[in-house]
């Protein structure tokens, strides 16, 4: 049996209503209808449950290699791009004038939920991806982005045991593996207690940083709540 080109075949005698058949008219609603349904299969979303303005990393501003930006109150928050969020680490030094407290510390909230408390004068100073070190008084926070992934948010506190002296001053100084710098500001306001400095959001896989305002809480548990830090396991305020 051979098969041989379709235009040499015969025509059909016995399907004689195919040619005769139309299709039924389609109204304006229902070509509105499949219209938006189509809109919202090539946008991801539906019209009806999206919100109407998502928060996005992409309207906000962002730093670049080789760069100095600073975190004013004007403009606290600033936004890694994807290499520099997720190659080498990102460092976050403590500038202290003079060397003296505050020390430093971090609360770190993973995907999975699991959120960890460390800090300077804590055991232990290490909560993965990020690792506290003091070396002769030089606090440095190394956040091991290759793991970021893994991370939610984190936020840099600032732990002080007694009145800062009347001439002390302060900034964190954070550089990414390709030598961008992020300088946030610590102002004199800071007095005995626990202030978040700045706080660390994994956005769709770019880190947001951003300053925030100092304001002290009597406890490491208080400043934790504030900032809506609810599913830790204290054994004691520190």
């Amino acid at each position: 049996m051979s098969i041989g080109s379709p235009r040499a075949a015969a025509p059909r005698t016995d399907l004689p209503y195919l040619r005769y058949r139309r299709r039924p008219p389609i109204s304006a609603s229902a070509s509105a209808s499949a219209s938006a349904s189509a809109s919202e299969i090539l946008t991801g979303q539906d019209r009806r449950t999206a919100p109407s303005a998502l928060p996005s990393a992409h309207r906000l501003p962002r730093t670049k290699t080789d760069t100095f930006t600073v975190l004013t109150p004007a403009q606290p928050t600033v936004v890694l791009n994807r290499l520099q969020s997720g190659v080498g680490s990102l460092t976050i030094d403590a500038v202290w004038t003079p060397r003296s407290p505050p020390t430093l510390g971090t609360i770190t909230q993973l995907r999975s939920g699991r959120t960890m408390v460390a800090g300077m004068n804590r055991v232990p100073a290490t909560t993965e991806p990020a690792v506290l070190t003091d070396r002769r008084g030089h606090q440095r926070i190394t956040l091991d982005l290759l793991r970021s992934r893994r991370l939610e948010r984190m936020v840099v506190l600032a732990i002080t045991q007694s009145p800062l002296p009347s001439d002390w001053g302060g900034n964190l100084v954070l550089t990414t593996a390709a030598q961008a710098r992020i300088e946030v500001p610590i102002g004199r306001s800071l007095s005995a207690g626990v202030a978040v400095l700045m706080s660390v959001y994994n956005i769709e896989g770019e880190l947001v940083l951003r300053a925030e305002p100092p304001a002290v809480a009597v406890s490491l548990r208080d400043a934790a709540a504030s900032f809506g830090f609810d599913q830790i396991d204290w054994l004691d305020d520190y």
